[in-house]
C-alpha cells in the first residue's frame, strides 16, 4: 500500500512536465500495446488551440518512454497545416483551451464537458490503478455520446475529424477511460468516446479540406495519427520538417502490438501514417531504469527530461471550476452534401448518418429487398423495416422474435456487391462478403433439427460456397440445407438491423448482425454500451424517433481492423476447397471454456509463418527452398539456421497449445539453439513436469513441421481429432515462452505466439532466460503452489539450499573460493550474477568471462571440450586456477584448469558425474540406505576409463543409452537416485518421491547434507547454474582442490569430428549407437581401422539436429586418437552422403 500511495503521490506531482496532451490539444486516440500498456494520442484540430491573439497556443504536450517505448504523441501535421485565422472570425477573440488537473488526480474524467488529458505512467501496468488528468472545456456540454469501445492488447481504438459532403463538421474525442484486470493478467480498457461541434476554418486556405477530403462521396475520416521518431534525451529534437520519418522500416513491419494501428477507419493516410507510428517505436532507445521506478524520462520536443532525484509533493486534485458560461456555437449545424443517405428524423443527442465509401470497402449488409418475419407471422423487407420491430431470431434453445435496437448500416441509395445464395427449399439470402452467416456441417441435410443442435459458429458470406450448408427456419422447425446455386450481384441499398441478441432469419436463412468485426466480444460489448446510452438518454428526454441513424462510432475502426488482418494472413480452411485468402478468424457470442471447439474454427496463418512466405527477423523474405525440405524434431527440438526458424515456431507454436490443452497444464517453449553459433536458432517445447517432450508428441511435431502449406490445416484437424477435441479456453493451459540472447529470438518468440494463439491458449512471454530457468518455472507452475512462479523464485530456491547446505560444511584447507567462469557470451552471463548475488558473500570468488562478445566464437563448453583449448579471453588465466565453463543457453558445465605446461585438463560431464555419484554413494552407504535403488547413466560418448571407475571404484555397473537427454532421462526416472551426465557437460540426477521421504524420517547429519544436496540440483534437467552449485559444495565437503577431482581418473584419450553431410538420415546405427547400420561399407572400413590399435575404440552417428555426422575416437595415446579420427572424417567424406 505504501508504495501506491508513493507511486500515486509522485503521479499528482508531474503536473505539466508529464504524459500529457496539454491545455491546447484534443485526446482522439488510445492504442494497447501488447504489454497492457496505454498510448494516448493528442491532435489540434481546426475549431481548438487559439490565443485571443489569433495566435495557435504554444505546444505543452509531453509523454513518457515507458521500458523505451512513448505513452502518447502528438500529431505533427498539426503545426504545419493549420493556418492563422482570418480577420473577423469569431474565434480570433475566444481562447479556446481546456483547463486541466493540476497532476494525475482522478481515477475517471465522467463529466460532459471533460476529456481525458493524460494517462499517469506506470511500469507494472497491471499492479497499480491506472490515474488520469482531467481536462473541462464548457464547449463540450452539447457534445454527444457516441459509444464504449473494448480495446485490449494489439487493438486501438481513433477518433478525430468528421466529415459530410467532404467537409469536417465535428470532431470524436476520448471522454473517459476505464481499466480492467482480468484473472489471467490480460488488461482491456473500457473508452468512452464523444462528439462536439468542430467546423473548418472558413476560407480557400483550409488544408483539411484540401488534403484529407475523401475520394467517394461521405465518409467519416480518421486523421493520420504516428508517433515521431524518437530521440535520446540526451540529444536535440529536430523540428518535424527535419525529422526522417523513414527511420525504422528495417524492423519488424508486423509486430502484433501494432496490428489494429491508425488503419482503423480506412483513411488513404492512415496506413501510411500508421507505417510511421509502429516503425518509430520499433527502434526506441531502451535506456536503463531501476526497478521502484514508475518514470523513466520524458519524452517531448525540446527533448527536457526530469532529472535524477526530482521530489514530488501531492497537488490538489482539481482545480478552481471556471465561471459557468453558456458554450459558443461557433458554426452552424452540419449540412450533407453529396452522396445521399437516409432521412434523418429529428433525434437526441444529434447522431449524424454517415454513407461509405463505394468499392465495397464498407458494405456490411443484407440488400434491401430481403424479408424478415414479424411477430404477427407478416413479413417486412428491409428498407421498411425500424426500429423496436420484433423479428424472428434463434436463442440456443428455441426460435423467438426479439426486437430491432438500431441500425448498423441503411444507406438506400448507396450500391454494393452481394453474395446471393440459393438453398434446395427455395430460400434465397443477399449479403455483403464480410458479413457473418451460420454454416452447417451438412451431417443433418434435409432434417428437422433442435435448436440446440444449431451451430453457434459463424463464417463470412465468402466462405460459403455452392454445396456447403446453411439453416433455413419456417416458424417452428430449422432444417440444414444444401446451397444449390451460389453467385455475386450489384444491387442498390444496403441495410444492416441489430436485434437485441444478435441473430436475425432473412429470407428464412438463420444469419447473424455482425460483420467484419476482429472480435463478436467486443462488437457485443460496444453494441451494448450504446445501447445502454440510449436507454438512459430516452428515460432523461423521453423516446425520440431514431430509427435512422448511423454507423455507430467505432464500427470502421473493427471493419478496417479486419481486413488488415485478412491482408496481412493467408488462411488455411478446413474444406475441401483448398485456398489461401479465407476469411479472419471469428469469434464467438458466447465464449468460454468449450470442448470441441477448436473445429469450428478456421486456422489463421500470417503470411511471414508460412513456408512460401518464411520472414527472418529482419524482414528478409526467406522461403523454405527447396519447397520440399524436410525437419526433424530431436532431442534440442528443432534447430536450424535462424532465417529458416518463423514458420517453424509458428507450428510449433500451434502444437504447445495443443500440448497444454490436452494436458490441461502449462508447457514450455525454448527458443534458443544453445551451443550452436550465434546465426542459428530453434525451438524445443517443455512438457508439463519440466522435461523434455513426450516421444510421440516428437512424431505430431515433424509431420506438422514438413506438412505443405495447404496442408496444415488438414494435419491441425486431423490432430485435433485423434486427441479428442481438446477444451479451447482453459484457464489452467497456458504457454511460457523463453529465450536466450540471439539476436533472432524476439521475431521467433511472435511467431511462437501467433501459433499459441490459433485457438487462442494463453501465452506468457517470459522473455530472456536460460533453458534450466524455463523448465524449473515450468515444472513450479504446475506442481508448486501458491501463485504462477518467476525467475526470482528460481534464485531463491537454489541460493536457500546452497547457503544451507554451505553452512554445515566444515572448514577447508585446500579449497579455495576463486572461480573462473565462461559464459560463452551467452544468457548465463547475466543469469549466473543474479545467482551469485544471492550467495553467501564467502562461498564464491567469481570471475566472469565472455560475457558481451560474439555467443559461442571461441568460447563455451563445446568450443572447450572438442578443441581442448582454454577459451578466449582466459589468457591471463595462471595455470592450476579452476575454471568453470557454460554453453550458450545455460544447461552444459565442464570444467579446466591450465597446466604448467599451458595446455588444458578437462574436467567433463563424465568427471562431473563422477564427482557427485562419489558424494552420493559415500553417504547412502554411512546411512546404510539399501534399499534405495542407484545408477549411473551413460551414452557411447562416455569415456572408456570412467566407466571402468565406475565399476572398479564405486561398485556401479553403468546403465548405457542412446545418446540425447530424453534417453539419458528415461532411464534415469526408473531409479530411487540416478546420476547421468553427458559427456558435453549436460546431465543432473533425478530422485523418486520414495528417496524423499526415507531422507525425511532420518535425522543423521549425513541425511541432512543429502537432502539438501538434493534440493540444489535441478532434478528436472541439465543445468550449468545448479551443477556448479552443487560441484563447489562436492568440493568443498572433500577439501578437495581441482586436481584432486581431476586424479579421480585420467581420461582415455580421445578425439571428436563433426562431419557435414548432405543428409544425416542416411546414417543409421544399433540402439547403443556403437556401431553403424547403415551404410555397412563404412562400419567395415571403421572395423579395418580399429583393427590396427590395440584397445582403440570408434563410431559414427548422426546429429539429431544438424546435417552432420559426429566421429568419436579413443586410443592409449592422443596421437592415435587424433589419427584414427580423422581417417573414419575421411572414410566419411568419400561416401559423398
Amino acid at each position: 500500500m505504501l508504495a501506491r500511495l508513493l507511486v500515486a503521490g509522485a503521479l499528482l506531482a508531474v503536473g505539466a512536465h508529464a504524459s500529457f496532451c496539454g491545455e491546447s490539444t484534443i485526446p482522439f486516440s488510445l492504442e494497447i500495446l501488447e504489454s497492457g500498456q496505454p498510448v494516448l494520442g493528442c491532435a489540434r484540430p481546426t475549431c481548438f488551440g487559439w490565443a485571443p491573439s489569433g495566435k495557435p497556443h504554444s505546444h505543452q504536450a509531453a509523454f513518457y518512454r515507458i521500458r523505451g517505448t512513448a505513452d502518447g504523441f502528438t500529431r505533427v501535421e498539426d503545426a504545419k497545416s493549420i493556418p492563422p485565422f482570418v480577420q473577423g472570425d469569431i474565434r480570433y477573440q475566444t481562447e479556446q483551451i481546456a483547463h486541466c488537473e493540476p497532476g494525475f488526480g482522478s481515477v475517471s474524467c465522467a463529466g460532459t464537458n471533460s476529456w481525458v488529458g493524460g494517462i499517469a505512467p506506470l511500469m507494472n501496468i497491471s499492479a497499480y490503478p491506472t490515474t488520469l488528468r482531467c481536462c473541462v472545456y464548457e464547449a463540450l456540454r452539447q457534445s454527444e455520446d457516441r459509444g464504449v469501445a473494448t480495446v485490449g492488447g494489439g487493438q486501438i481504438v481513433v477518433g478525430g475529424e468528421v466529415f459530410s459532403g467532404g467537409v469536417q463538421y465535428a470532431f470524436d474525442y476520448i471522454s473517459d477511460i476505464t481499466k480492467t484486470v482480468n484473472y489471467d493478467q490480460s488488461i482491456q480498457y473500457d473508452v468512452a468516446i464523444r462528439r462536439f461541434a468542430c467546423g473548418p476554418l472558413p476560407g480557400p486556405t483550409n488544408v483539411y479540406e484540401k488534403e484529407l477530403k475523401p475520394e467517394h462521396g461521405d465518409i467519416r475520416f480518421a486523421p493520420r495519427a504516428y508517433q515521431d521518431p524518437l530521440q535520446s534525451v540526451n540529444q536535440p529534437i529536430p523540428p518535424p520538417q527535419q525529422r526522417d520519418t523513414r527511420q525504422g522500416h528495417g524492423g519488424s513491419h508486423q509486430r502484433g502490438s501494432h496490428s489494429h494501428g491508425s488503419h482503423s477507419h480506412g483513411s488513404h493516410s492512415g496506413s501510411h501514417s500508421h507505417e510511421h507510428h509502429s516503425h518509430s517505436r520499433e527502434h526506441v532507445h531502451r535506456d536503463s531504469f531501476e526497478e521502484n521506478g514508475v518514470i523513466e524520462e520524458i519524452v517531448r520536443g525540446d527533448g527536457v527530461q526530469l532529472p535524477p532525484g526530482t521530489q514530488f509533493n501531492q497537488q490538489p486534485i482539481l482545480p478552481p471550476a471556471p465561471p459557468a458560461q453558456p458554450p459558443v456555437q461557433f458554426f452552424p449545424a452540419p449540412q450533407f452534401t453529396g452522396v445521399a443517405s437516409a432521412p434523418v428524423a429529428a433525434q437526441a443527442g444529434g447522431y449524424f448518418p454517415v454513407a461509405y465509401q463505394q468499392g465495397g470497402g464498407f458494405f456490411l449488409c443484407f440488400s434491401r429487398d430481403m424479408t424478415v418475419q414479424m411477430a404477427d407471422g407478416s413479413e417486412k423487407r428491409m428498407d421498411q423495416l425500424e426500429k423496436d420491430d420484433f423479428v424472428m431470431s434463434l436463442t440456443p434453445t428455441d426460435i423467438v422474435h426479439v426486437p430491432v435496437t438500431f441500425w448498423l448500416h441503411r444507406s438506400p441509395e448507396t450500391m454494393a456487391e452481394f453474395h446471393r445464395f440459393e438453398t434446395e427449399d427455395g430460400r434465397t439470402i443477399k449479403l455483403t462478403a464480410q458479413h457473418y452467416i451460420y454454416k452447417g456441417d451438412c451431417s443433418n441435410v434435409g432434417r428437422t433439427m433442435s435448436v440446440g443442435a444449431v451451430s453457434r459458429f459463424a463464417v463470412y458470406a465468402e466462405e460459403v460456397s455452392e454445396g456447403d450448408c446453411l439453416y433455413t427456419v419456417d416458424g417452428e422447425n430449422v432444417r440444414e440445407v444444401r446451397v444449390v446455386k451460389a453467385d455475386r450481384v450489384v444491387e442498390q441499398g444496403i441495410y444492416a438491423p441489430m436485434t437485441s441478441n444478435g441473430k436475425i432469419i432473412v429470407g428464412g436463412v438463420y444469419a447473424s448482425c455482425h460483420t467484419s468485426v476482429h472480435s463478436h466480444g467486443i462488437q457485443n460489448t460496444y453494441f451494448g454500451a450504446i445501447n445502454r446510452v440510449r436507454d438512459l438518454w430516452t428515460s432523461v428526454f423521453g423516446k425520440s424517433d431514431n430509427s435512422f441513424v448511423d454507423t455507430p462510432f467505432g464500427l470502421e475502426l473493427f471493419n478496417h481492423s479486419s481486413r488488415m488482418d485478412r491482408k496481412r494472413a493467408v488462411t488455411f480452411s478446413h474444406s475441401q476447397e483448398k485456398r489461401l485468402s479465407l476469411p479472419e478468424l471469428f469469434r464467438t457470442e458466447s465464449y468460454d471454456y468449450c470442448a470441441g471447439m477448436a473445429d469450428k474454427m478456421p486456422v489463421i496463418v500470417p503470411r511471414q509463418f508460412t513456408r512460401t512466405g518464411n520472414t527472418d527477423h529482419l524482414g528478409n523474405h526467406k522461403p523454405i527452398d527447396p519447397p520440399e525440405t524436410r525437419f526433424s524434431y530431436g532431442t534440442a527440438g528443432f534447430r536450424e539456421h535462424s532465417d529458416r526458424m518463423s514458420f517453424i515456431a509458428h507450428r510449433v507454436g500451434y502444437l504447445a497449445s495443443l500440448r497444454a490443452r490436452t494436458s490441461g497444464k502449462a508447457i514450455g517453449v525454448m527458443i534458443t539453439a544453445s551451443h550452436n553459433p550465434e546465426y542459428d536458432n530453434g525451438v524445443k517445447i517443455i512438457d508439463p513436469n519440466g522435461e523434455m517432450l513426450a516421444e510421440e508428441w516428437e512424431d505430431h511435431a515433424t509431420q506438422l513441421i514438413n506438412a505443405k502449406d495447404d496442408e496444415f490445416a488438414t494435419g491441425v484437424r486431423a490432430l485435433e481429432t485423434e486427441l479428442n477435441d481438446p477444451p479451447v479456453g482453459s484457464p489452467s493451459s497456458i504457454v511460457l515462452v523463453g529465450r536466450d540472447t540471439r539476436a533472432s529470438g524476439v521475431h521467433l518468440t511472435e511467431a511462437v505466439q501467433e501459433g499459441v494463439g490459433i485457438f487462442r491458449t494463453q501465452f506468457k512471454d517470459c522473455g530472456l532466460l536460460t533453458t534450466p530457468q524455463l523448465h524449473f518455472l515450468v515444472h513450479a507452475y504446475n506442481n508448486l503452489p501458491g501463485g504462477p512462479p518467476t525467475e526470482q523464485d528460481y534464485y531463491n530456491h537454489f541460493s536457500s539450499y546452497f547457503k544451507d547446505l554451505y553452512d554445515r560444511l566444515s572448514p577447508t584447507k585446500k579449497y579455495t573460493t576463486k572461480l573462473h567462469i565462461d559464459c560463452a557470451n551467452g544468457i548465463g552471463a547475466p543469469k549466473m550474477r543474479n545467482l551469485a548475488a544471492k550467495l553467501p558473500a564467502d562461498a564464491l570468488s567469481i570471475q566472469f568471462h565472455n560475457e558481451q562478445g560474439q555467443l559461442n566464437h571461441k568460447c563455451g563448453a563445446d568450443f572447450v571440450k572438442i578443441s581442448r583449448e582454454a577459451p578466449a579471453g582466459f589468457e591471463a588465466v595462471v595455470a592450476n586456477e579452476r575454471c568453470a565453463v557454460f554453453d550458450g543457453d545455460a544447461d552444459r558445465l565442464v570444467y579446466f584448469y591450465k597446466k604448467d605446461n599451458g595446455q588444458i585438463e578437462l574436467l567433463d560431464g563424465d568427471k562431473i558425474a563422477l564427482l557427485i555419484a562419489k558424494f552420493y554413494k559415500d553417504h547412502l552407504a554411512e546411512l546404510k540406505m539399501d534399499d534405495i535403488s542407484f545408477a549411473i547413466v551413460q551414452t557411447a560418448y562416455a569415456n572408456g576409463n570412467s566407466s571402468k571407475y565406475m565399476k572398479e571404484e564405486l561398485s556401479v555397473t553403468p546403465k548405457f543409452v542412446p545418446t540425447g537427454v530424453k534417453h539419458l532421462h528415461h532411464e534415469a526416472s526408473k531409479y530411487d537416485c540416478a546420476i547421468y551426465f553427458e559427456a558435453n557437460g549436460h546431465g543432473t540426477v533425478t530422485f523418486s518421491d520414495k528417496f524423499f521421504d526415507t531422507l525425511d524420517k532420518r535425522p543423521e547429519e549425513a541425511a541432512i547434507r543429502l537432502r539438501l544436496m538434493s534440493r540444489v540440483i535441478n532434478k528436472v534437467v541439465g543445468d550449468a547454474m545448479s551443477d556448479l552449485l552443487a560441484v563447489e559444495l562436492i568440493l568443498r565437503h572433500y577439501d578437495w582442490t581441482v586436481q584432486d577431482w581431476a586424479a579421480m581418473y585420467e581420461d582415455a584419450p580421445s578425439k571428436q569430428i563433426k562431419v557435414p553431410v548432405m543428409d544425416r538420415s542416411r546414417f543409421r546405427t544399433t540402439k547403443d549407437e556403437t556401431s553403424l547400420v547403415v551404410p555397412a561399407d563404412l562400419q567395415d572400413d571403421i572395423n579395418f581401422l580399429l583393427e590396427k590399435r590395440d584397445g582403440a575404440r570408434a563410431f559414427v552417428r548422426p546429429s539429431g539436429t544438424e546435417n552432420i555426422v559426429r566421429v568419436y575416437a579413443e586410443a592409449y595415446s592422443q596421437k592415435d586418437a587424433d589419427e584414427l579420427a580423422t581417417e573414419i572424417e575421411e572414410a566419411v567424406k568419400t561416401l559423398g552422403l
